[in-house]
């Protein structure tokens, strides 16, 4: 028995048939653990397979990019052995295949099996539990030899006996979702063990404190059961909730997005919210507490990043008369408060590190005890989180407990930016010009605003990186500015706060509209001047890559951007980088 396979055995479910019960006194006692000794013993005997999905890391430690290292996936391999990889990859063939290559020339003998995935983002919870189970569901168990004559059932006939493999899921490759995709299967249908890597801790084993199939089931009360049948049915049939009525959209991504919400509100698990800010993460919280099995209790949101740095803790669990300078009386704490509802913390990754691992206690017990306080106390409470960071690379780094982050990312919903939900911005303009009116019907010679079409233009056109909270304080400044019933794009332009630009950003380059048409304008040099600028970018943005740089100019194919290539005159600095490039 080899040292990996016997430091990681696989636990697999025994028949049902061995599964009854047994008396509770000594010898039985001894007995049990024997059994299941005897009984996966012999799984443990073939080293694992590792399965991954295949991550940008990895493809740049391909590349010998330098401080990455071999990435998540060569340091698995190289810490101890595996029967095989089954590798999960949404990148194109191109990347995989190199990839492949590369680490097939590391480990020469390692069986590697690859399987090209389609996904419509690499957020999608449900494509990447979908496209992962049916992989697992195709790996071929281990033959474990024939049975004899005396045997019953299926091993009676002489039939050969086969073992599950023993499997590995790695955490660290992809996207949070996969990473929590891996810890639902492996917590369920599919046992495994978990691991992590990082260049600074290695290879870790990533142990659990919960059991997801134990905890984490649709909320069911005798007010508001969950219906079976509900939970069957694709998101586009699920039936309207009032409570997601206010997120207004049209948009097939933000229809997606809500339906993802509607169906985690069913169930008592926690969620983590992902985006920009101003996406309306918080009215997405509201909306999933609303609709869940909770919405009769309390709703507790906590603006993490600006709670005092020296008063977070006792802020979110209370503290006791005494406990410090100042407290004269018996305080409750925000988690106290969120008993039989629900705790929003808005900006969870601005939490202290001590304080995670004081929240990471309480969601693993539901007890907690106020500053200056050894009694311990009961709240029973689900967890919404948000945050516009990246917390699976801070989780890597270090900077965000690895632990709490995988016990919070277990409903995974990004909300898209408001420049991707073109569909809904004329919606949401009218919205939000109509609450206005009549926020100020009120005042003395208010008249109700209305905008000009060169203004809704406007709003159309532009990329509102500050999301729906810009597109509210810029429609409100204009109401405020505007003596007139209609805005105009004049005024609206004025109405936006946009930084100005650094003087090499590619916002500060002059635009190429509304010159004078003089003796001096040409029609070609100003086409010219454009293809200067955009190409190269497009060039350096795809790495080089003529037919990613010709998508991403919008060109039916890179003959296209090469004929433009070979007409133009460039300088030498753009020259060079195209052809080191070409010449790769």
């Amino acid at each position: 028995m080899s040292e990996a396979s016997r430091s990681h055995p696989t636990r697999l479910l025994r028949p049902a048939a061995s599964r009854r019960p047994l008396p509770t006194n000594s010898i039985i006692n001894f007995l049990v653990p024997l059994q299941d000794l005897l009984y996966y013993y012999p799984m443990s005997l073939q080293p694992p397979r590792l399965c991954a999905w295949l991550g940008g890391t990895d493809i740049r430690a391909s590349q010998h990019e330098p401080g990455v290292g071999a990435g998540p996936i060569a340091q698995a391999l190289a810490s101890e052995p595996y029967e095989s990889l089954t590798l999960l990859s949404n990148y194109s063939q191109a990347e995989t295949t190199a990839y492949v290559a590369w680490l097939q020339q590391r480990h020469s003998d390692l069986e590697i099996s690859t399987h090209l995935v389609e996904l419509s983002s690499p957020t999608e919870f449900a494509e990447i539990y979908e496209h992962a189970v049916k992989v697992l569901n195709g790996i071929k168990p281990h033959k474990r030899g024939h049975s004899t004559a005396a045997q019953t059932g299926s091993a009676a006939e002489g039939k050969p006996l086969y073992s599950a493999p023993a499997l590995t899921f790695h955490l660290s490759p992809g996207t949070p979702a996969m990473a929590a995709t891996w810890i639902l299967i492996a917590s369920s249908i599919y046992p495994a063990r978990l691991i992590e890597t990082s260049q600074e801790q290695g290879v870790r084993t990533v142990i659990l404190p919960f059991d997801i199939l134990a905890e984490y089931h649709p909320r069911s009360t005798t007010t508001s059961p969950v219906d079976e049948k509900l939970l069957a049915l694709p998101d586009e049939m699920l039936p309207a909730t009032p409570a997601f009525d206010e997120i207004i959209h049209h948009s097939k991504i933000m229809q997606r997005t809500v339906n993802r919400a509607r169906r985690i509100a069913l169930f008592d698990v926690p969620v983590l919210l992902l985006g920009e800010s101003g996406t309306g993460k918080e009215l997405f919280a509201k909306a999933i507490h609303n609709a869940s099995g909770r919405a009769d209790g309390p709703f507790i949101s906590v603006n993490c990043g600006a709670l005092p740095q020296g008063l977070v803790e006792s802020e979110l669990f209370g503290y006791v008369k005494g406990a410090f300078t100042g407290a004269a009386s018996d305080k409750t704490g925000y988690i106290e408060e969120a008993h039989s509802g629900t705790l929003f913390l808005d900006e969870i990754g601005e939490l202290p590190m001590h304080v995670q691992v004081l929240l990471l206690r309480v969601l693993q017990d539901q007890s907690f005890q106020r500053v200056g306080s050894t009694l311990r106390r009961h709240s029973d409470f689900r967890i919404i989180s948000a945050t516009n960071r990246d917390l699976a690379r801070e989780s890597a780094d270090g900077s965000f407990r690895n632990d709490l982050f995988h016990r919070i990312a277990v409903g995974v919903l990004k909300l898209p930016p408001l420049h991707s939900r073109k569909r809904d911005i004329e919606a949401l303009t009218d919205h939000f010009l109509g609450q206005l009116n009549s926020r100020f019907a009120g005042v003395e010679g208010w008249q109700d605003k209305q905008l000009s079409i060169d203004a809704r233009r406007l709003i159309r056109e532009y990329s509102w990186p500050g999301n729906v909270r810009e597109l509210i304080n810029t429609l409100t400044r204009a109401c405020l500015w505007s003596p007139a019933v209609e805005i105009n794009r004049s005024l609206l332009e004025e109405s936006l706060v946009r930084p100005d630009p650094a003087p090499d950003s590619p916002a500060a380059v002059p635009h190429f509209l509304n010159r004078p048409l003089n003796q001096d304008f040409n029609i070609d040099n100003v086409v010219t001047e454009l293809m200067q600028h955009y190409l190269p970018r497009a060039l350096q943005q795809a790495g080089g890559n003529k037919r990613q740089a010709a998508k991403l100019l919008g060109l039916p194919n890179y003959q296209t951007l090469s004929n433009w290539l070979k007409n133009m005159v460039w300088n030498k600095p753009i020259l060079g980088l195209y052809t080191i490039k070409r010449d790769r």
